[in-house]
């Protein structure tokens, strides 16, 4: 029986038999199909606790039973949930904003910077709103204009606000709304500046919010 037993073993016969005996817990059978393939996998089983090899694609010999399973089990029950990960840090901001209550304008002639907003790189819708407020210096009646700049990388938006301030004047003010869309290379600034064309009346700008918007791109 020992010399049938050795002329039927191969590697592969040797492989599948420890396998089938580790997994069934020993008995008498001979694995079948192959170390490389995808299908399932076969024995027959003798009598007699005697190992009897078959050849592959080969039916089992007679008083023995054919077995077949799958080349992987079924799934294992779900593991239990991994511990929650460490809080990420904070991201970076994407929106960018300074206020100003009042900024004076000069008597003088020439601008003057009323709110800076400083950016990194990357692409920016900007807006500035503000209000413009004229007061009378004397009794007479006075016209009144004032202008605004919001500049950033060389592109500009350019708004004015005029008025009359009649005799015996009173407080007049007008709203002022400006917008930039740029992209910016390197870290830069955004600028508001403000001027008045006259020097009869007193000029401020008032409630100023300069905010900047980063965007994915500028089409």
């Amino acid at each position: 029986m020992s010399r049938r037993i050795r002329e039927h073993l191969s590697f592969a016969n040797i492989v599948a038999v420890l396998c089938l005996f580790a997994v069934l817990g020993g008995g008498a059978y001979a694995a079948t199909g192959g170390g490389g393939g995808s299908g399932p996998l076969s024995a027959c089983v003798g009598k007699g606790s005697v190992l009897i090899l078959a050849r592959s694609g080969k039916p089992c010999p007679r008083r023995q039973r054919r077995l077949t399973w799958a080349r992987q089990g079924l799934a294992g029950p779900t593991g239990p949930a991994g511990a929650p990960g460490a809080t990420g840090a904070v991201g970076p901001s994407h929106a960018y904003s300074t206020t100003v209550t009042q900024a004076p304008l000069p008597s003088s002639p020439g601008e003057a910077t009323v709110a800076t907003l400083r950016l990194p790189a990357g692409s920016y819708e900007l807006d500035a709103k503000l209000y413009m407020e004229a007061t009378p210096k004397g009794a007479g009646a006075y016209g009144w204009l004032a202008g605004c700049r919001l500049k950033v990388n060389g592109v500009e938006d350019f708004s004015k606000a005029s008025g009359v301030l009649p005799a015996g004047g009173y407080l007049q003010d007008a709203p002022m709304s400006l917008r930039v869309l740029d992209t910016l290379s390197g870290d830069g600034s955004a600028t508001l500046s403000c001027f008045k064309e006259s020097t009869e009346e007193a000029v401020e700008a008032k409630s100023v919010v300069l905010s900047a918007i980063r965007v994915g791109a500028i089409d």
